[in-house]
């Protein structure tokens, strides 16, 4: 058999999951909402990807996944364009999505620069960010996704 490895968005990407990252449910218990960590447990799961439109939900998926044993992989899905400084409806036109994941935990922290970064100096609807701006945040403990879809 081939390995299996999900990946999830959470609700911490607002209208686009309706996956939650709460602890796995007590038996019995129908009345809470579907959890990641759920369907990792009723299937075995022993890694998954995560990639989130926010950085919001790490320490709580982090934590989670640490008590269950499972391995997260984490990534930001973020937007990117040719100049985070114009913050015109042209600009705003000619972005893209790519994905940075983080291979550890000083990658988690490069990733958190990162996203401040996009959040404070290149918001303009959404947090921004251009590679000129990437370079110097950037290192060997991140990994750039791109996707084609």
């Amino acid at each position: 058999m081939e390995e299996l490895v999900p990946i999830f968005k959470s609700h911490y990407s607002l209208g686009r999951s309706i996956l939650t990252l709460n602890p796995p449910k007590e038996p019995g218990d129908t009345d809470s909402a579907d959890s990641i960590f759920d369907i990792c447990i009723e299937n075995e799961i022993k890694e998954f990807v995560l990639v989130d439109d926010n950085i919001a939900g790490f320490l709580e998926a982090y934590t989670i996944a640490e008590e269950l044993k499972i391995k997260l992989i984490y990534g930001l899905r973020l937007t990117f364009c040719l100049d985070y400084s114009n913050k015109t409806e042209e600009g705003r036109l000619n972005s893209y999505k790519n994905v940075i994941f983080a291979k550890n935990a000083k990658g988690y922290k490069q990733l958190i620069k990162i996203y401040t970064f996009a959040a404070q100096q290149g918001f303009y609807y959404e947090p921004r960010i251009d590679f000129e701006s990437l370079k110097p945040l950037w290192s060997d403990d991140l990994f750039l996704a791109v996707p084609f879809y």
